[in-house]
């Protein structure tokens, strides 16, 4: 899970989470974009994501991951 934190960020500051994922057999790309209080929460051994490069500035955030023994 990722929880962003930046007051004011602007898309074209980049680091987006991208998640990737199929739909009848198509891949499709879910672009998030880090705004603030936003809460994102996907199963990362199960779907394949990246996070793209920041172009501008910080991009702050809180991840966390739970995991089940």
């Amino acid at each position: 899970m990722v929880l962003y934190l930046n007051k004011i960020w602007d898309a074209q500051n980049g680091g987006e989470l991208v998640i990737y994922t199929q739909n009848n057999g198509k891949e499709e790309a879910i672009k998030v974009i880090p705004k603030f209080g936003r809460l994102v929460i996907f199963e990362s051994s199960v779907l394949e994501h990246e996070v793209k490069p920041v172009l501008k500035g910080k991009r702050l955030s809180i991840t966390g991951w739970l995991k089940v023994r």
